[in-house]
């Protein structure tokens, strides 16, 4: 296709294991065999750049936050990290995912949340 001239940068933040940079791998055509580096256990934010669908695309790929209250700590240095990239390039798009196949009845996900609200 041709390039479109247009510029998107997306900020994709959730919990450790919901397939995040497999979407940013997926959406720039990045062969997941190929990407070794992973965010496990790491708090390594990635700037990712390419091209998808004709428009120039930069993700700001957050690693895996973890729900647990004894994690926080460790969340919020991860955040932090993400803002300072979001302060040099600010997202046009934020996607928060995270998986709908496993019910969760409780609300073990509010320090999350309100630790990525905090930040942001």
């Amino acid at each position: 296709g041709e390039d479109l001239d247009l510029e998107c940068t997306v900020l994709i933040i959730g919990k450790s294991g919901v397939g995040k940079s497999t979407l940013v791998n997926n959406l720039l055509g990045i062969d997941d065999d190929v990407v070794v580096e992973r965010h496990s256990g790491k708090t390594q934010v990635r700037e990712i750049e390419g091209e998808a669908f004709g428009v120039k695309m930069r993700f700001i790929d957050v690693p895996g936050l973890q729900p647990s209250r004894s994690e926080s700590k460790k969340n919020r240095k991860i955040l932090q990290a993400a803002k300072r990239i979001t302060k040099k390039h600010m997202p046009d798009i934020v996607l928060y995912c995270d998986r709908l196949d496993v019910p969760s009845y409780d609300f073990a996900d509010i320090p999350l949340v309100r630790d990525i609200s905090n930040t942001f």
